[in-house]
């Protein structure tokens, strides 16, 4: 949204078409999102012992809010839902009353400065005054003097910032290690232990199934489910849309009754038709013999006990449908979960055993490559394995077969000349032991070429995680007491 205010020829009725989102956006953000109609002489809360007035909280909330749309700008709407607006208040009121401690001002002129240098302010290349008030008013929803104090406000915990950071430095070493990493290159080959195959050794007891299942207890825990009642219009086969209309009409009619008499039994006697009542399903595991829509499950699970639904349209035709029994999530007992253990039991067992069988192919492997036998493809299919390769790959690549394994990935970085074998690996499917094929290091010139970009890159990284682990310190010693969100949820009551 901001990225529109950047054209040159901005004429004040975008400001005016904007406005209107701008409110809706941006609206329970202002004095309304305060907690109106509480006592005024109660706190927001307390930061190192001081009482903090709502009307404390409530300005520094805004200058907040303002901070946030500057840093986002046109994606500020995008994200807004998942900022933590009360959070960013308060570790706010946190760093300034950290700055005054420390004596950070920000004097008028680079406040002045500050705000000229904003480039959605500028007209033909320079500071408008007119398009300024009208951004404030229009866009950020604040007066000239709040706009500013949050400017100030910001170029204090700025310096407070540089000030914590001035220590931070990035030493050649960790430039050329974080160029290396994202360029360096690898092929393998490798070969892949399947634990599929094994299943068929695997035939577990009754003693050996109920000791898993008290072992894994939550891996068997069943969802939220719940029962329906529903009576089902269905649509004639090649029904034109009259009689879909039809029986829209009637299902529309069948539901008002229902409004009045929710004994679907009845009514649906009433009018010849049929009630079903189905077992119970979850919405990870829905009863898709029903034939519904997934909107059409997706809504029932917003349903309470005995709610009905209004007429749902899906392509057989139209349901109305009562929830009649909802059950929380709960593991099931083990007789009824028993194939279920067996399975997961099989799985592990066989898992165990294609590690026990990959360790054994390894020692098989390197005994035979300590002899002088060179050709790994050769000393795997021997061994009857299947060989694969992957493409020259860097770090985070997608890989077929293998997907993005960071196990695989960093076993297949370790392996040099003098270490061309790796140990086994386990992968999402199985396990996998790898052979160096080829090393591509990273060019020394682009590195030279892109050494500052990247030291300017890790030294911010690095001051970002200094400041937050700072802001961490002072939050505990702030010894932060909220109490927004509780009055919050009094006031709903």
């Amino acid at each position: 949204m901001l990225k529109q205010l950047r054209h040159k020829d901005l004429k004040i009725k975008v400001l005016w078409t904007i406005t209107v989102v701008i409110i809706i956006s941006f609206g329970f953000m202002g004095t309304a999102y305060l907690l109106t109609g509480l006592n005024r002489s109660q706190y927001a809360g307390k930061i190192y012992g001081r009482n903090v007035t709502f009307d404390q909280f409530e300005k520094t909330f805004n200058h907040a809010r303002i901070q946030l749309i500057l840093h986002y700008g046109d994606q500020f709407n995008q994200i807004k839902d998942l900022l933590d607006f009360d959070n960013e208040a308060w570790t706010r009121l946190i760093l300034l009353h950290e700055a005054e401690k420390r004596k950070i001002t920000a004097t008028d002129k680079e406040v002045v400065d500050a705000v000229r240098n904003y480039p959605f302010f500028h007209r033909d290349g320079q500071f408008d005054q007119l398009l300024y008030n009208d951004v404030l008013r229009y866009v950020f929803t604040v007066t000239p003097r709040s706009f500013e104090e949050s400017i100030r406000d910001n170029l204090k915990i700025q310096k407070l910032l540089d000030q914590v950071t001035t220590s931070v430095s990035i030493t050649d070493e960790e430039i050329w290690e974080a160029f290396r990493k994202q360029n360096e290159k690898v092929q393998a080959s490798y070969v892949f232990i399947n634990p599929d195959p094994l299943k068929k050794d695997v035939v577990p007891d009754e003693a050996q199934m109920s000791r898993y299942y008290q072992e894994h207890t939550q891996e068997f825990l069943a969802p939220p489910s719940i029962n329906v009642e529903s009576i089902a219009f269905r649509f004639p086969e090649q029904a034109d849309d009259a009689a879909k209309d039809a029986l829209k009409d009637q299902a529309q009619k069948v539901f008002d009754q229902l409004l009045v008499n929710p004994n679907m039994a009845a009514i649906a006697a009433e009018q010849g038709l049929t009630v079903e009542i189905s077992d119970f399903f979850s919405m990870e595991a829905p009863d898709l013999s029903l034939g519904w829509s997934y909107d059409i499950f997706n809504t029932i699970f917003q349903l309470q006990p005995n709610e009905i639904s209004q007429p749902l349209e899906y392509p057989q035709g139209i349901v109305i449908v009562k929830v009649k029994d909802h059950q929380e999530a709960v593991v099931p007992e083990f007789a009824k979960v028993q194939d279920k253990v067996k399975e997961a039991l099989m799985n592990q067992e066989a898992k165990k055993l294609a590690h026990e069988q990959s360790a054994k192919y390894l020692q098989t492997i390197k005994e035979s490559l300590s002899q002088g036998q060179n050709n790994f493809s050769q000393i795997a299919q021997d061994l009857k394995l299947e060989v694969f390769q992957t493409p020259v790959f860097t770090r985070g690549q997608y890989l077929p077969k293998i997907g993005v394994s960071k196990d695989f990935e960093e076993a297949a970085f370790r392996l040099n000349e003098q270490n061309s074998l790796s140990d086994v690996v386990e992968v999402a499917k199985g396990f996998s032991i790898l052979h160096l094929d080829q090393y591509v290091p990273p060019d020394k010139e682009q590195y030279e070429a892109e050494k500052k970009g990247i030291a300017q890159q890790l030294y911010n990284q690095r001051r970002t995680e200094t400041f937050g682990n700072f802001v961490t310190q002072l939050r505990l010693q702030a010894n932060l007491i909220d109490n927004i969100t509780n009055l919050r949820e009094k006031q709903a009551r």
